[in-house]
């Protein structure tokens, strides 16, 4: 190399290393910009794995209220069903007791006993009354439940 006569104090230096072709890929990763952009993929990243962590959670919470309200259903089925039975049987207690109130009544109109038979029969024949009407009262309470549980008003 040959120096320029213009420029004496100049000192010849040697010329710098030629860099090879093919440079590792690692190197970039020390470049601020290319560490800046992949910290946002790897924060957009977990933001993608808490939003699928929410929906699974979600989701999970939306099995669960729908069981629920198969067995909310079932319930109120079953004791509409139980509670119909129940009224059947009540309104066949409460039929033999008038019919008995009615016979003992008939006995003691024909002197055929005193009046405390009459006053048993009619005491039977209220209780039989009032558990028939306590059953419908439920009956009617189970029945909304149903309807509450259907979706309904």
């Amino acid at each position: 190399m040959r120096l320029c006569a213009c420029a004496p104090h100049v000192k010849q230096t040697a010329e710098p290393k030629q860099l090879p072709a093919a440079l590792p890929a690692e190197l970039l990763t020390n470049r601020p910009d290319i560490r800046a952009a992949f910290l946002r993929v790897e924060a957009k990243d977990a933001e993608v794995a808490r939003n699928q962590a929410q929906l699974a959670e979600v989701v999970a919470g939306y099995r669960q209220t729908v069981l629920r309200s198969f067995q909310e259903i079932e319930d109120a089925l079953i004791g509409n069903r139980t509670m119909a039975a129940q009224i059947i049987r009540l309104q066949e207690q409460e039929s033999a007791t008038a019919a008995a109130q009615r016979l003992t009544l008939d006995r003691y109109l024909n002197g055929l006993t005193d009046y405390l038979p009459v006053l048993t029969a009619q005491i039977f024949n209220f209780n039989s009354q009032s558990q028939l009407l306590a059953a419908k009262r439920q009956l009617l309470s189970q029945r909304i439940s149903l309807a509450r549980a259907l979706g309904g008003s």
